[in-house]
């Protein structure tokens, strides 16, 4: 299984799964045509909110994870900051 490395390759894979599932979804709504049906809807709609929330919050967990260390801070990180050549 590849895992998605970029923002662009992570929205492509959801807005995909999201349309399949939103029909499917509308699909059973459609067939009960019953109180259910609202709430299939309602929980495919929450379900987004989540998704894009927790999408977010990776990135920026990943932002704050690889930034540079600030200069003449002691502690784990070195006080000079990090080579930023990724092995060139």
């Amino acid at each position: 299984m590849n895992i998605p490395w970029y923002p662009s390759e992570v929205a492509e894979i959801n807005s995909y799964k999201k349309e399949e599932r939103r029909e499917n979804c509308l699909a059973w709504a459609r067939e009960k045509k019953n109180m259910a049906s609202t709430h299939c809807v309602v929980l495919f709609s929450l379900q987004q909110k989540i998704c894009k929330t927790a999408i977010f919050v990776a990135l920026v967990a990943q932002w704050i994870r690889h930034r540079s260390p600030k200069p003449g801070i002691a502690g784990s990180s070195p006080a000079e900051g990090t080579d930023n050549n990724f092995g060139t």
